[in-house]
């Protein structure tokens, strides 16, 4: 397959380093592999050097590790049992290769949504792979400076955090998942938790619940740029305080009773003092407390005096060790913010390629819409697909069904806001009957769900993945016409409806002479656009007693198509090399010498190889541009 030419390709070209490219070979061709397999399989590259070229790979994510827990079966060994972790398994990670085909467009499209600080934060993470988001800002804020000029350093720290975390709430970029050994038996980490519970081990836990689901949600803001935003209390925490519990048996009642109760608590005093029935429960458990020492309880009267010392503020708490399944930290809410940040400075960051390709396929689907019906279609498909952004990020494989809901007054509402001037707003007399005219489309744009007495017009559903495999047939049927001409893409779509038929029932349905079509029927199958299949009608498969009917696969024809255009990049970029190489010396001592000091034959090579590079550039990103519409859409 050229898929994998082509990320062999782009890593050679991006590391002019023959031994990273080589590991990287080795991994795409033959499959993950350890350290030590990757030693003996390359007995010409040293194994530091293997080492570094796999560090170089990990850093910008063309490769990937995995480790398995082996577990301990010694029935014969003394003791608890000890799993081991296995060697690590590096895997080459090709689609991340194929993205660096596209960073041009990435930051681009950055630039136009956001503005020239945000590309240079992307453009920088794309550059190492993964930073820190001290290291990420700290980079982007000197190189804007070099080239924008002076500004305050502190406003303009502030500014590239706030915009870090503006990329990161919408998911173009992300936290590196910490890698944890996979365990056959123990898919889920909390497994491990739950045994250790019921073997009646202690689980120590230095943070809340949502400081942890903090630091594992992939697209969480940093605490540092939280915490200078809003103060946020967590509830479920309780201040590193000592408490003491002071008993009284002689409780005083307020000053302000009456003589009455002032004489009968006179004479209380002399008489002991009678236990409550909270004390009487205490005993009782005491007693039984010798059967069963490991009470987790302990009742105190309400009326007892509960006091908090200063003094001990500093000291932990006391710990019953004995008989607790479960043992926890109790932190206040500073050491909390100190974790946090600890943890923080040791979290890296990447772009997620997922969703620049998921705002790729929306803007195809606001195309569409476009050219299918007219502009304020499209409009008011972008105020729903604005209003659903949030749970299509939510998604977790943006490959999969998208159809989220929408309430209709709300895309209403938004589309009115969001159009300039009021001949341009509609009312909800247009506005339902755009409505209908989306859900009256082929494909169905939108699907009612329900109609509620409380809203005026209902729910809908958007149905984006519908959407998006039109256009993806669109692109393969434009693809087949350029290849076979109309002829070819009327056969194409009629097997893609009938299914099965005979050349004689195509002809006549394609509306196209016998002969003509037989022979590009046959054109088709030779290069695997169409399939034969054979029905006979006796057992010897006699010709004239059996049935020759064609059809489509369309998603073998997919995949045939997309390693074509691969095909197509990988001999592009062949020529591109071809045609700058002879002249690279030349063009890199040009660069330092003004047009006005160049021969007239110098000047002459300078353009053509400019124009010749310009033209495959631009070839190369418009078979991307396909490419990514047939896999990804």
């Amino acid at each position: 397959m050229y898929r994998n030419t082509v990320a062999i390709d782009i890593v050679k070209e991006f590391w002019n380093v023959e031994e990273v490219s080589e590991v990287f070979k080795h991994l795409v061709n033959k499959g993950k592999s350890t350290i030590r397999g990757l030693t003996t399989a390359l007995k010409t590259i040293p194994t530091n050097r293997i080492k570094q070229s796999l560090q170089v790979l990990l850093q910008h994510q063309l490769v990937d590790f995995e480790e398995y827990i082996i577990k301990d079966e010694d029935k014969n060994k003394k003791g608890p049992a000890e799993d081991q972790v296995s060697d690590a398994y590096y895997v080459a990670n090709v689609n991340n290769a194929i993205h660096r085909l596209r960073i041009g467009k990435y930051i681009n499209f950055i630039k136009e949504r956001y503005d020239q600080e945000c590309a240079v934060i992307i453009e920088e993470l794309m550059d190492n792979g993964r930073l820190t988001m001290e290291s990420v800002v700290k980079q982007s804020v000197s190189y804007y400076s070099q080239r924008a000029g002076s500004f305050d350093p502190e406003d303009l720290v502030r500014r590239f955090e706030d915009l870090f975390t503006q990329l990161v709430v919408d998911h173009f970029i992300m936290k590196v998942p910490k890698p944890r050994p996979i365990s056959q038996n123990d898919e889920d980490g909390e497994a491990t938790v739950k045994e250790k519970r019921e073997k009646g081990g202690r689980v120590s836990s230095n943070s809340s619940t949502s400081s942890m689901s903090h630091l594992n949600d992939p697209f969480a803001i940093p605490s540092s740029i939280l915490n200078r935003k809003q103060k946020k209390v967590d509830h479920n925490l309780i201040p590193n305080t000592s408490i003491a519990v002071e008993i009284d048996h002689d409780q005083e009642e307020p000053e302000d009773m009456d003589d009455d109760n002032s004489s009968k608590k006179k004479k209380s005093k002399s008489k002991k003092p009678v236990p409550t029935a909270s004390k009487k429960a205490a005993k009782k458990r005491k007693k039984a407390g010798e059967e069963d020492e490991d009470d987790e309880f302990v009742v105190i009267s309400e009326s007892h005096k509960i006091s908090t010392d200063d003094n001990m503020a500093n000291s932990q708490p006391i710990k019953k060790t004995k008989g607790l399944s479960t043992v926890y930290n109790v932190i206040n809410q500073v050491e909390q913010d100190q974790h946090d940040l600890l943890e923080e400075q040791k979290t890296y960051w990447k772009v997620n390629y997922d969703q620049f390709l998921l705002e790729f396929k929306l803007m195809a689907c606001i195309d569409f819409v476009e050219h299918k019906l007219d502009g304020k279609s499209a409009a008011l498909y972008e105020s729903m697909l604005k209003l659903v952004k949030r749970s299509i990020k939510s998604s977790p494989d943006p490959n999969a069904n998208i159809s989220p809901k929408f309430i209709a007054d709300e895309v209403f509402k938004d589309y009115n806001q969001m159009v300039d001037g009021m001949d341009q707003q509609m009312d909800n007399k247009h506005f339902e009957n755009y409505l209908s005219l989306m859900a009256a489309s082929r494909p169905a744009i939108i699907t009612k769900q329900a109609r509620s007495s409380t809203l005026e017009t209902g729910i809908y559903n958007i149905n984006i993945s519908d959407v998006a495999k039109v256009v993806n047939q669109k692109m393969l049927e434009s693809i087949i016409k350029q290849k076979y001409g109309d002829g070819g893409l009327r056969l194409f779509k009629l097997l893609m409806i009938k299914k099965f038929l005979d050349a004689k029932q195509i002809a006549e349905m394609a509306m196209i002479p016998l002969k003509e079509c037989k022979v590009l029927l046959f054109k088709m199958m030779e290069r695997g656009v169409v399939k034969l299949q054979e029905v006979p009608r006796s057992a010897d498969h006699f010709a004239a007693k059996t049935f020759y009917l064609f059809f489509v696969n369309r998603d073998a024809v997919t995949e045939m198509t997309i390693d074509d255009i691969y095909k197509a990049i990988y001999n592009t970029r062949l020529r591109l090399k071809a045609e700058a190489q002879p002249h690279a010396d030349l063009i890199k001592r040009l660069e330092t010498v003004p047009d006005k000091e160049m021969s007239e034959d110098q000047s002459k090579i300078v353009t053509k190889v400019q124009k010749i590079t310009e033209v495959l550039e631009i070839t190369i990103l418009n078979l991307d541009s396909d490419l990514l519409v047939l896999s990804h859409f």
